[in-house]
């Protein structure tokens, strides 16, 4: 919540990710206050000369919200507040180590960028999606593989497998927050499309690891009386098998997705 914290985050971010161009945030004077401080050094690195013109000329263009309208900034602030809703009621009172809590904050990280946001037009014949992951390391998010903590007792767990359980059960809770987004529950006044064959489709699976999404394409639908589907065949990489529409989410092709990071949603 200070200048030089910020200053901290954005330099284990730039060694990370490498410098960004555009920084968009609220009207925080923390924020406020790393501005001013990197227009300084870029003054002063010019006027020494220790860089030439092209790399001091990169510098980074901070885009401030009006104040107190978080409204403005719904894209990135609704990720923020998803994030933290299921955080906070996952971790709770329980007290964890630095070391321990920075574990499980990377994890939800992979977590997050590991969300699929549309079908990829690679193979048609293949259940892939676009991830952040393919943008930040050029192809989807992995992690270790973990046994199931879930219905396990705290108690009977060491503090490492501990963690693994709130991360779990953040896992469950954001991942259906998410399916459900991708299934908009409308008002019947406009008839809304039906799945058809070769969509690429999410699974709403239970006890799935953390990073892992199931997906599959629609192989055939099988409509009710009223000509709607009810009901559709979906092959996976595991098999193929017979899903109610309930327990379906299409991503969407083309447009915006719409996720639970609409702009204005926060």
């Amino acid at each position: 919540m200070t200048t030089g914290s910020f200053i901290s985050a954005l330099r284990r971010f730039i060694s990370r990710r490498s410098a960004p161009s555009h920084i968009y945030c609220d009207n925080a004077t923390n924020f406020r206050g790393a501005e001013a401080v990197i227009k300084q050094l870029l003054n002063e690195l010019k006027s020494e000369s220790l860089f030439d013109d092209e790399c001091t000329s990169k510098g980074i263009t901070f885009h401030f919200m009006p104040p107190r309208s978080p409204h403005h900034g719904g894209l990135h602030e609704a990720a923020i507040k998803s994030l933290k809703y299921h955080l906070r009621r996952e971790i709770g009172a329980t007290i964890l180590t630095f070391e321990e809590l920075s574990t499980v904050i990377c994890q939800v990280e992979a977590i997050l960028n590991s969300r699929p946001i549309t079908p990829l037009p690679e193979d048609p014949n293949e259940p892939a999606a676009l991830t952040p992951g393919h943008f930040l390391i050029g192809k989807p998010l992995n992690m270790l593989p973990e046994v199931n903590l879930t219905n396990i007792s705290p108690q009977s767990l060491t503090r490492w497998q501990l963690c693994q359980k709130l991360l779990q059960h953040f896992a469950a809770r954001w991942r259906k927050e998410y399916i459900h987004t991708l299934q908009p529950k409308r008002k019947w006044f406009n008839p809304q499309e039906n799945l058809k064959p070769g969509d690429l489709v999410l699974l709403a699976e239970d006890h799935v690891a953390p990073s892992h999404w199931s997906m599959g394409i629609v192989e055939a639908t099988h409509p009710g009386e009223d000509g709607k589907c009810r009901v559709a065949t979906i092959r996976t990489t595991k098999g193929t098998y017979q899903r109610a529409i309930q327990r379906l989410a299409r991503l969407p092709l083309e447009g915006f997705a719409p996720s639970e990071f609409r702009p204005g949603a926060c």
